[in-house]
């Protein structure tokens, strides 16, 4: 597994206040790999409850984007 780093605290701050006021979150944040390299991700929050509705869990999934972006911008030019 990859470790990433949040790149952006207040983005993050933010994202997470949203996942537990609306119970999911999506969008885009860049971040940073153990060894330095950067990369835009595209990030979707589920959170997940015990039976007393407390928040327990977040299901989270990130779908690396950066090669696309990449792709994007070139033909941008």
């Amino acid at each position: 597994s990859v470790e990433l780093l949040h790149r952006d605290a207040e983005k993050f701050a933010g994202a997470l206040a949203s996942l537990l006021e609306r119970g999911e979150w999506q969008g885009e944040m860049s971040k940073r790999t153990k060894d330095n390299r950067e990369l835009v991700v595209e990030v979707r929050w589920t959170l997940m409850r015990d039976d007393q509705g407390n928040p327990k869990a977040v299901l989270a999934i990130n779908t690396d984007l950066t090669e696309r972006k990449k792709i994007e911008q070139q033909f941008l030019r």
